[in-house]
């Protein structure tokens, strides 16, 4: 309540309550209540330690910081909804996406040749791989068994028994021909026909046995030649191996890497252009489509609310104005939310005020809500109070159990005496006066037990 309005209340209160409280006195029956029958009712109190805070209160509406429409830079049909309204919703979930099929398979494919890549880049990069090792030596061992069958040259001995193959059908051949030639006339013709069959089988049998003394003594050249070649680019390949990449097939497969990542953000792009995701913390508060629908480039499909952070713009009395400033402590009860006083601060106070048909001129006051909570939503009353002096840890006792003497500013309570067990009215100090509490600084000490009579027999010019 702004301090003109409290300052009128208590102007009223001063005048009307003795006056009351006097009537009731001199009307009240010997022995009695203010009426028949009334007794004492009271509240008891153990003094105790605790903080006491001054504030200057208000009442507002929680506000948002923004409030967004949200659209797709694609038309397409809807494929999927996520969230409904009301719903609470983290910083980049997934709310609605259109069909993207095409998309999706673009995206995954640039997933995986990336991956490829970078296994590839770190092979390139790591130490030589034991089996690579292992297989290239084996190609070189292979190889040179090959070269070493294709270069195989005879012995002497089997040169010497070829030799005397050649001999032996030479031989044969000489005397095939003398029983052709010399032996005489033949009786038959089929035992001349039979002895130029054995002359040409011999001469066929001798011109064998020299082909097969030739290739004893040449062996076969293209073969040896053809292995020899297939050695030296086995042990070439193994030193390339045992040497590891070089500098240039290192920086080539770098580049495919960053070709590979700019295919994968192209293909991200695109298909975050089919989705829509929270662009902020906060609570849906409108979808305007459904499944199926048909949506155009920048329409709007969906209405997001951002809590972080939450706010109340209050009015704040010329008269306290000049307690407030930027950055103070506040609190804020919501009236939805009972028992919950939520931590805030004075964000900013407007530097040119309004007046009201009273003539009471107002300061609008931004109170910013330090936790936001799902709970909280934007519309709801609140109550907010701007903490202008505090004390911690102090003595402290409700007001409601204070009697202030308005003549003399005094201040009472009623203290039970620890001998006799009765309640005697002592006289108290206070120091900094709460809503609720205020700081007793002589008078009191923890533990004390206090009272209240809540029953109206007792006035009361002071407190809650």
């Amino acid at each position: 309540m702004p301090i003109r309005r409290t300052l009128i209340v208590f102007a009223v209160v001063a005048v009307v309550v003795p006056l009351a409280f006097f009537f009731m006195q001199s009307n009240r029956p010997p022995g009695g209540g203010g009426r028949p029958g009334d007794q004492p009712s009271y509240e008891f109190f153990i003094v105790e330690n605790g903080d006491v805070a001054e504030v200057v209160s208000a009442v507002g509406e929680i506000e948002a910081d923004e409030t967004v429409d949200l659209s797709f830079t694609v038309g397409g049909r809807i494929a999927e909804v996520f969230v409904k309204e009301t719903d609470y919703i983290a910083e980049g979930n997934l709310l609605m996406r259109v069909e993207n099929d095409t998309e999706r398979i673009a995206y995954d494919e640039a997933v995986l040749n990336l991956e490829r890549q970078e296994i590839d880049l770190d092979e390139l990069e790591g130490p030589v791989d034991r089996d690579d090792i292992r297989l290239a030596e084996a190609n070189v061992e292979a190889a040179l068994g090959a070269y070493r069958g294709a270069s195989f040259t005879a012995n002497p001995a089997e040169l010497e028994a070829a030799q005397l193959e050649i001999e032996k059908a030479q031989r044969d051949f000489d005397a095939a021909v003398e029983r052709r030639i010399i032996g005489g006339e033949f009786d038959r013709q089929e035992q001349v026909d039979l002895a130029d069959a054995q002359i040409g089988q011999a001469s066929f049998n001798i011109e064998i046995a020299r082909l097969q003394l030739e290739d004893l003594q040449t062996g076969d050249y293209a073969g040896a030649n053809a292995a020899f070649l297939s050695f030296l680019q086995a042990e070439a390949q193994l030193e390339e191996v045992l040497a590891g990449p070089t500098d240039l097939e290192i920086e080539q497969q770098q580049v495919r890497v960053r070709q590979a990542e700019a295919r994968l953000d192209s293909a991200e792009t695109t298909l975050s252009k089919t989705q829509i995701r929270a662009p902020f913390e906060g609570y849906v508060s409108r979808i305007d489509v459904e499944p199926g629908a048909l949506v155009t480039p920048g329409q709007t499909v969906l209405q997001m609310v951002d809590v972080d952070p939450l706010s109340v713009t209050v009015e704040v009395d010329e008269i306290d104005i000049g307690q407030i400033e930027p950055g103070m402590p506040a609190n804020v009860e919501v009236d939805a939310l009972s028992d919950q006083r939520l931590p805030a601060r004075l964000a900013k106070v407007a530097l040119v005020g309004t007046q009201t048909a009273a003539g009471i001129v107002n300061y609008d006051a931004e109170i910013e809500l330090l936790e936001v909570s799902p709970q909280v939503r934007v519309g709801m009353t609140a109550e907010a109070n701007i903490i202008v002096n505090q004390r911690q840890d102090v003595i402290r006792v409700p007001n409601a159990y204070i009697r202030l003497d308005r003549r003399t500013n005094d201040a009472f309570v009623e203290v039970q005496n620890p001998e006799t067990q009765q309640f005697e009215e002592v006289s108290i100090v206070l120091g900094l006066r709460g809503e609720s509490f205020s700081e007793v600084t002589s008078g009191l000490n923890a533990g004390d037990v206090i009272r209240a009579d809540l029953s109206g027999n007792q006035a009361s010019l002071f407190g809650g």
